[in-house]
């Protein structure tokens, strides 16, 4: 994040881009090293295997792991030295008012050839780990897939996304603009919901049709979502209202951060030091303290620290409106949001983690974090109308206040739902807790998860 971030202004900085003059040359460049960087993510998915599944070829998951090794260190290691060289130099220059380039400029083409060769090897590393990827077995099959089943799969999802982008266009044409915020946000509202649903409907009507086969379709999209509503029943209800509400809070104030700042009289290179390079330390930071968190007390009092300093942080930039151009004022906003915002977030992903299935992790993780910001996004779209009818002080303070029934949310999850548990819904009635009849840990397990037998491991809960 601080190399996407705060990396690629400095970046561009250094090829020629300033303020006062734009050079396309320069972020052309920048967009180069961002490519190569980016290319370590791709990889790393298909150098990456899942726990569950038995390996029958080790020795190609240790080359592969190997390959993808050199590969970054062939990418990170001058990216580090050229990052910290030119950090330097900036110093250098801002302290004793010179123009030293201890990169000479002439250095800068080969530089960027070899960035270049780099992002070009990335396609050819992606077919290697494609070819060699190593033999699974999936222990517990819901349905028997073949390589036929899963291009059709992808090309269902295609469609579907085709529809969703054709109705959304469609509707926009021909529906009104309104004036007042709120209308607006409703009738938005209800356009993406109709898009969706004409998705769904082609969706529906391909497998209909034959394009996949039904029961593949089920145990991909359906299954994992029924397993969700089986294992909680009516209570999912109110465990999907706390996933889409629960970073709305921070989502939303950070839809308009950075127009807030230059209005606040603050530059682009405060912005970036402040926001892209501190605020990211700080993000990382409060992960750290919020998996620590998450390991020492029940995830719901984890989750109520969260909700409550993720919205408590806003007001810090309401006192910032009131000094605009307060670098110190500034930072402790900047350093103190990102800490909640990260510790929220960590906690956040412990409580999603508690609430899928093994049999389902991928997709209802998928749909639980989609879920999470699909309402803060769509709603934060509409901070700037916000703020143009009534101001930056009563919009953070709006932010602050849809934030506290998050937390009577939680106080109502944590009283009526058990986390990972879920032995109300398949029948243990052993309130004592003690094993017997049959209906001890292990049954619970069991039941909970079919795929984890003859295993003394609790369950997953929160307590």
């Amino acid at each position: 994040m601080i190399v996407a971030g705060a990396g690629a202004l400095y970046l561009a900085d250094y090829f020629g881009s300033t303020e006062s003059f734009y050079s396309y040359e320069a972020w052309r460049n920048t967009y180069y090293i961002m490519a190569g960087v980016m290319t370590l993510g791709i990889l790393t998915t298909f150098a990456s295997y899942e726990p569950t599944a038995e390996i029958l070829q080790s020795h190609k998951q240790k080359s592969n792991l190997k390959v993808f090794l050199i590969y970054s260190a062939l990418l990170l290691i001058p990216a580090l030295l050229f990052g910290v060289i030119y950090l330097i130099n900036i110093l250098i220059n801002k302290v004793f008012d010179s123009t030293i380039a201890l990169i000479p400029l002439m250095a800068m083409p080969s530089i960027k050839f070899y960035f270049i060769a780099l992002v070009v090897c990335a396609p050819l590393l992606l077919l290697y780990f494609m070819i060699n990827q190593p033999k699974i077995i999936n222990k517990a099959p819901l349905v028997a897939e073949t390589r036929e089943d899963y291009v059709k799969l992808v090309l269902l999802f295609v469609f579907a996304v085709v529809a969703f982008v054709a109705a959304y266009v469609l509707i926009g044409q021909v529906l009104p603009e309104f004036e007042g915020v709120f209308v607006s946000f409703i009738s938005e509202t209800l356009h993406l919901l109709v898009s969706l649903a004409a998705a769904l409907a082609a969706g529906y009507a391909l497998v209909k049709v034959g394009l996949v086969k039904k029961e593949i379709a089920m145990a991909t999209w359906i299954e994992p979502i029924l397993d969700f509503f089986r294992r909680y029943g009516k209570k999912a209800f109110l465990l999907l209202a706390l996933i889409g509400l629960y970073r709305i809070s921070d989502i939303v104030a950070g839809v308009i951060s950075n127009v807030f700042y230059q209005d606040m009289g603050f530059s682009k290179t405060d912005i970036a030091n402040a926001v892209k390079l501190v605020g990211v330390i700080m993000a990382i930071a409060g992960g750290f303290l919020g998996g620590l968190l998450a390991q020492r007390i029940r995830i719901m009092h984890a989750m109520m620290i969260g909700a409550t300093l993720a919205c408590a942080t806003n007001l810090l930039f309401v006192v910032l409106t009131y000094n605009p151009g307060s670098l110190p004022i500034m930072y402790m906003a900047v350093i103190f949001d990102n800490l909640a915002a990260g510790l929220a977030s960590a906690v956040f992903i412990a409580f999603l983690s508690a609430l899928t299935s093994i049999r389902f992790t991928a997709v209802q993780y998928a749909i639980f974090s989609s879920l999470m910001t699909l309402i803060p996004k769509v709603m934060g779209g509409y901070s700037g109308s916000i703020v143009d009818s009534m101001g930056y002080p009563f919009f953070f303070i709006f932010t602050f206040a849809i934030g506290i029934p998050i937390l009577a949310l939680i106080y109502f999850v944590d009283k009526h739902i058990v986390i990972g548990d879920n032995d109300d819904i398949y029948g243990d009635n052993d309130n004592n807790g003690d094993g017997e009849g049959g209906k001890g840990i292990g049954d619970k397990l069991t039941k909970a998860n079919p795929n984890l037998t003859d295993t003394k491991e609790p369950p997953r809960a929160s307590e």
